[in-house]
This record gives C-alpha cells, sequence and structure tokens, in this order.
C-alpha cells in the first residue's frame, strides 16, 4: 500500500463538510502538493464528484465493518485528519493502537464538541444520549494522546481548554464558512430573495431541529408581539424530526397557520443565502457554538441578530469588542424596539470569513508547523 503524508478520513454525509477541503487541495497547486494527501470518503455521492483524482476513495462503514482498513491506511500516513469524530465508533475508540491514535489531529467544527444535544424525551433519545455520553469520555480519554486538534473558529479554543483540561496542540484547520464572498456580495446587492413577503416582520428562529436551540423559549418570549405584522420563519431541514414537530405545533398554536413559516428541505447554498437574505431578525439563543455559518452570513447580510447572552458566541463577540443584541432583552423590548434594525452588525464586516483565501492560508500554517 502506498504511503501519504496526509491522511484524510471523512465519515460525515454531507458534502459540505467534505468537498471544500478537498477542493482547496486540488485547486490551488501552488500552495499545496495533492500527492501528499490522501482522501477517504463514505458517501458514494461525494465520491462520484472527486472519483477523477486518484487519491480520492471511497470505503463506507471504515470506523466499522472496515475497520480493518482505517488501521491499514492509518498505519501508512504520517498524519490523520478525523474530519468527524464520531460519538458511536466504538470499535475505533475502544481498540486503536496508541501508535496510531497519536497521528490525529481531530478538526472540530461547532457541536461535535459537545455531548449534549438537547431533547432527551423517550427510551429511544435517552438511549442515544447515554451512548453519546459514554462516546464522549472515551474521546476525552483518548485525547491526551492526540497529535493535536484542529479549529477554524478561534475561541472554540476555549472550549476545548475548558472540556479537555490538559495541554493540547491546536492548530488551524477550517471549513469555508457559507460561501464565496463574491456570491453572498451579490445576493446581498441585488436583494434577491427565495421568499418575496416583505410586507411583515421575518424572526427566524435557529437554525436546526435541535432543543438546545431552545425554540420554545423564544417563540414564548415572541407570543407578546403575536397580533403585529409578523412571520416566524423556522428552518428545521435536520436535526430532531419529533423535537421539529413539536415546535412546529406549538408556534402556530401561539401565531397561528399563517404567521409560521418552515423550511422543512434543502435548498441549494445559493438558495439558502436567498433565504437569509430575506430575513429581518434572527435569533440563535444556543449556548454552545453552532451555527457559526448562518451566523456570519447573517451579519454579512446585515440582518439583525439576537444571540445568547451565556453562549460561546456572544462571549465571542465581547472578547472581540463587539456587541449584538441578547435574547433576555426581548422581554423588556417593544416591537419597535426588537424589530429596529440597529446596524451594528456593520462596525463589523466578516467578509473575510466567507473568503477562501483565509481558508487557504490556514491550512497551509498548520501543514507547515506539523511538518517543522
Amino acid at each position: 500500500m502506498k504511503s501519504f503524508k496526509y491522511l484524510h478520513i471523512m465519515t460525515h454525509p454531507a458534502m459540505f463538510f467534505n468537498e471544500n477541503i478537498i477542493d482547496m487541495i486540488h485547486l490551488n497547486n501552488d500552495t499545496f502538493d495533492s500527492a501528499e494527501h490522501l482522501f477517504i470518503v463514505g458517501y458514494e455521492d461525494i465520491y462520484n464528484k472527486y472519483k477523477m483524482y486518484d487519491n480520492v476513495i471511497l470505503i463506507p462503514k471504515i470506523m466499522t465493518k472496515n475497520y480493518g482498513k482505517f488501521l491499514r491506511y492509518c498505519n501508512n500516513a504520517q498524519f490523520v485528519f478525523l474530519h468527524q469524530n464520531w460519538f458511536y465508533d466504538f470499535i475505533r475508540l475502544l481498540i486503536t493502537p496508541i501508535k496510531i491514535r497519536k497521528k490525529y489531529i481531530w478538526c472540530v467544527w461547532g457541536h461535535d464538541l459537545y455531548t449534549n444535544y438537547g431533547m432527551t424525551t423517550g427510551l429511544k433519545e435517552r438511549t442515544k444520549m447515554f451512548l453519546r455520553k459514554i462516546g464522549g469520555l472515551l474521546i476525552n480519554f483518548e485525547s491526551k494522546y492526540y497529535k493535536g486538534i484542529g479549529i477554524g473558529f478561534k475561541y472554540d479554543a476555549l472550549e476545548i481548554k475548558k472540556r479537555f483540561k490538559k495541554n493540547i496542540n491546536i492548530y488551524l484547520c477550517p471549513y469555508r464558512i457559507g460561501l464565496d464572498k463574491e456570491v453572498v456580495e451579490r445576493i446581498k446587492s441585488s436583494n434577491d430573495t427565495v421568499y418575496e413577503n416583505k410586507s411583515n416582520i421575518k424572526i427566524m428562529i435557529g437554525h436546526s431541529a435541535h432543543s438546545y436551540l431552545n425554540h420554545k423559549k423564544i417563540l414564548k418570549k415572541l407570543e407578546k408581539f403575536k397580533d403585529e405584522n409578523i412571520l416566524i420563519s423556522l428552518p428545521l431541514v435536520y436535526g430532531n424530526q419529533k423535537y421539529a414537530q413539536e415546535v412546529i405545533q406549538y408556534s402556530k398554536s401561539i401565531f397561528g397557520e399563517d404567521k409560521v413559516e418552515v423550511l422543512e428541505r434543502r435548498l441549494s447554498s445559493v438558495d439558502y443565502i436567498k433565504y437569509l437574505n430575506s430575513v429581518d431578525v434572527a435569533i440563535m439563543d444556543q449556548v454552545q457554538q453552532s451555527g457559526l455559518g448562518n451566523l456570519y452570513s447573517l451579519l454579512f447580510l446585515n440582518k439583525k441578530v439576537y444571540l445568547n447572552g451565556d453562549g460561546v458566541l456572544s462571549q465571542a463577540f465581547f472578547l472581540e469588542g463587539l456587541y449584538l443584541n441578547e435574547t433576555s432583552q426581548i422581554d423588556r423590548q417593544s416591537f419597535e424596539e426588537f424589530a429596529q434594525c440597529s446596524n451594528k452588525s456593520e462596525y463589523w464586516y466578516p467578509g473575510y470569513m466567507l473568503d477562501d483565501t483565509n481558508m487557504i492560508r490556514m491550512w497551509k500554517e498548520t501543514l507547515k508547523k506539523l511538518s517543522s
């Protein structure tokens, strides 16, 4: 078997978490040597897009049914980038040799740093939560051997230090945050939207169907505005679908059918930015770090954003000397105060987070650091 310097294990089913790294390595030959990299993907649709490259291979269920292949490929790599550190990969978490664990760089993205996804009602959900916590403890244990943890959002380092409570190397390994800046700028300047209903104030709550986003808590806060000209918008494409149905039912019981819009199907990346551009106010009440791509895109589009004042994202903005609205303020606000765009987000222009040159620069620094 041929040896590679960098092995990328990509077991996440979403194209987004895989394609921007594969594209970055292959389309920037002046910066990266693609011959040094091997990409193992777990899903056929991702493989079909990149099968023209001889360093992209398909191995489904590599952490379970094909665990032996995982070990062989890891043995032939100097560094192993885990683009998903899945809580339920118990075979890998229990019996992988230490010499292989020492090669790992775990590339974190938002909520995979956390074991608590919220809703635990019902035997199935409680069982999943229990297994997730066991998997999280195993990751905590084996992380002492890791080469390091890769981040794209620098304040994830705070969460890493809090969770692992030990010295661990931290590398810059970002994923693209949202779309190319030029695409978002074009949509912003054209004011091109998927949903043209601008006769009311569109209020987006959360970005997925996870209970840590506190949909019901926010809906209750907004109940005092139910007679105003508003449209509650709920992106519930992925996450816990039982919880999603509860949120839909609860929101319609307060605001009625005509004032609730539910996004339940996946949009293309461009259409999703158009959807965000149709929003007037976005409320993200999670304490943990998640939905960062949504947040940067919303701020880039100059939307009014409310965050949980005790959350990681709010703390990050505070440390940057920036202010965003806090969800606790809603209780004291009139509708005019709530809906009025203060334009405070315009003082910070997060275009660099939508720019591939930033991602390329950080990955270049990481690979150089690993090789030194």
